[in-house]
């Protein structure tokens, strides 16, 4: 899996970033910068081509994957909300 770092360096930009001192969405955006945070560690993991540390890696790399597209999502619908 080929990711660039950089691509999780932006936490809530765009055009659906929320105003991160309202109430509603601090939670949100601390919760999307740890698995940012996360996300740029894993990217970081040393696998060594070692057959199950990689395929680790990759399954853990999809799974904060998935949690930022949901954030994504659901920020989309709060900003509009909003």
């Amino acid at each position: 899996m080929c990711l660039d770092q950089d691509d999780f360096l932006e936490v809530n930009s765009g055009l659906q970033a929320l105003e991160p001192h309202h109430p509603t969405n601090q939670s949100l955006l601390t919760f999307q910068n740890n698995l940012t945070m996360s996300m740029k560690e894993a990217l970081e993991i040393e696998t060594h081509n070692i057959g199950e540390i990689m395929k680790e890696k990759d399954t853990l790399i999809k799974h904060i994957m998935r949690e930022l597209n949901r954030i994504d999502d659901f920020k989309e619908k709060e900003w509009e909300r909003q």
